[in-house]
């Protein structure tokens, strides 16, 4: 519990903002060091960058007492979703801030593309053996869309969304990679599961599956809507340039790629356990074959075997995790109905209370329900037995244990049989109580009716009406949200004849026919 505090006190230091302390920035490209807004923004950008560094760290302590520390695992899977929002919240902010130091960035570059001077400035220092090859690291840009092609050919705008978009792109690495972990946990607690017998382990195993599962739902929410942006700035700034480049092999190609990893991504829904993941993998395999030939055609080398080794990876790894699905177990106590004698409860070994289970059904008979508690004796030696004090003050006894109403009832006969005036069957579903006696009679009760509902239609046409008139005489025709209801008919069959023969007579009418329960009328005494 102690190291769960030091953690929220960790959260709250971040959300008022405190950054450590920071060395200072170096201009990304030579010529800017003089721009004060300009390394004003590099600097914040790395203040941000640090403090999201240290969530995340603390993420990776909160996950791992998650998995140490079984007894507060709620309380950590909700520190990791409101550190997971803070972190959401800080790489909004440097998005804002990355995409003002793109533009300013890209306005230089435009003003002076016509220098000779080298406009990237490496962080690499050359060396007698490696001249040529950290030469040409030096110049060329380290990413695809730094190059000058993509600067000085897309709108300012579209140029801006394609440096966010690949900003970005770590942020989905990073989705994937915490889903596939939690997955991992998953899959642990559903084996620990399935093994345990102690009903105390399973609620809380299955309190942090449930837990697990909703982090995942949000990581794969998370993964969906990020890439899907990233993909579409991505894919419309790649097709402009090979259009300007008058590549049409190259965008069929693309086209066809796209096409078939769309087909797979469809094909894949709902098979394993992250739709997103599929997405993202086939699709992002699909974009980088693009930019690998972007490359080429560019003369990019350098980043042409950067993308071809990420390429490689990306095809290495197996994103098809298996769904991790827990059947909730219920771990309540059966018991059939025996007689004893002498009895199995006494003053010693008073008769228990009845345990209400808040999960599943379970069935027994009520053997009455009495304003003082009952000697043991005018139960004649049943067991089990349970007593529970009703809400009015009254002590109500029960017998057995039944998983279904078809052994209660068995239990109900045995017991008339052993004399007992009125023993009836109750059910507790979730924890809440029913007499089926009552349950019963209200049922009978009711009664049901049918009625015919015609759609998609605006007005009832003369054919619809003569039909209806032909066959269903004397019946009630109403209208409620846009549908047409031809209402009651004692027996189904007669509403699927009057429905047929609506559907026959009305194109584009949808007429389907639908149960309603009514109550009953009293029979008439003579």
């Amino acid at each position: 519990m102690k190291r769960y505090s030091i953690l929220l006190l960790t959260i709250f230091a971040f959300a008022v903002g405190y950054v450590v302390a920071q060395p200072p920035v170096k201009a990304r490209i030579a010529g800017l060091e003089d721009n004060a807004e300009y390394m004003s923004l590099l600097a914040d950008g790395v203040g941000l960058q640090q403090v999201e560094d240290s969530v995340m760290r603390v993420i990776e302590q909160n996950r791992k007492l998650f998995v140490e520390d079984p007894t507060n695992r709620e309380k950590y899977g909700e520190v990791i979703l409101a550190l997971e929002e803070k972190v959401f919240s800080i790489r909004n902010r440097k998005g804002d801030i990355f995409s003002r130091i793109n533009t300013i960035e890209q306005d230089w570059l435009i003003e002076n593309m016509n220098s000779s001077s080298q406009v990237v400035e490496s962080e690499v220092q050359p060396t007698e053996e490696a001249d040529t090859i950290v030469e040409q690291a030096a110049i060329q840009p380290a990413r695809l869309i730094d190059d000058i092609h993509f600067v000085s050919a897309l709108d300012s705008a579209d140029y801006v969304a394609l440096q966010r978009a690949q900003d970005d792109e770590y942020k989905v690495i990073e989705y994937v990679n915490m889903l596939s972990e939690n997955h991992a946990a998953m899959e642990s607690i559903r084996v620990q599961y399935e093994q345990t017998q102690d009903a105390a382990e399973a609620t809380r195993l299955y309190s942090n599956y449930k837990v697990l599962n909703g982090l995942c739902s949000a990581l794969n929410d998370s993964i969906s809507t990020r890439w899907s942006s990233i993909f579409d700035a991505k894919s419309f700034a790649y097709t402009f340039m090979l259009e300007k480049e008058r590549r049409d092999d190259l965008l069929e190609n693309s086209e066809l790629a796209l096409s078939q990893a769309l087909q797979r991504a469809a094909d894949d829904r709902g098979r394993f356990a992250s739709d997103a993941m599929s997405s993202y993998f086939n699709t992002k395999k699909c974009l980088i074959s693009t930019e690998i030939e972007l490359a080429r055609m560019y003369g990019l080398g350098f980043v042409q075997d950067s993308l071809s080794k990420i390429s490689r990876h990306l095809e290495s790894i197996d994103y098809r995790l298996p769904k991790v699905e827990i059947e909730e177990r219920f771990f309540l106590a059966y018991e059939p109905i025996g007689v004893s004698s002498p009895s199995r409860y006494n003053s010693r070994r008073p008769i228990p209370e009845c345990e209400v289970y808040e999960r599943g059904t379970m069935y027994r008979i009520v053997l009455g329900t009495f304003s003082q508690q009952q000697p043991i004796s005018i139960f004649k030696g049943v067991y089990p037995l349970y007593r529970l004090k009703t809400e009015e003050g009254k002590h109500r006894y029960f017998a057995g244990g039944f998983a279904t109403e078809a052994e209660a009832d068995e239990a109900q006969i045995k017991l008339k049989n052993m004399g007992f005036r009125r023993p009836e069957v109750v059910v507790w579903r979730d924890g809440v109580y029913a007499n089926l006696v009552e349950e019963r009679e209200a049922a009978e009760d009711m009664m049901q009716v049918f009625r015919v509902e015609i759609s998609g239609v605006e007005q009832m046409s003369d054919n619809m009406r003569s039909t209806i008139d032909s066959l269903a005489t004397g019946k009630d025709i109403t209208r409620i949200n846009g549908r047409f209801i031809v209402m009651s008919f004692a027996e189904r069959n007669e509403a699927e004849q009057v429905a047929d023969a609506i559907a026959a007579t009305t194109e584009g009418a949808t007429v389907e026919v639908t149960t309603i329960e009514v109550e009953a009328p009293e029979e008439e005494e003579e």
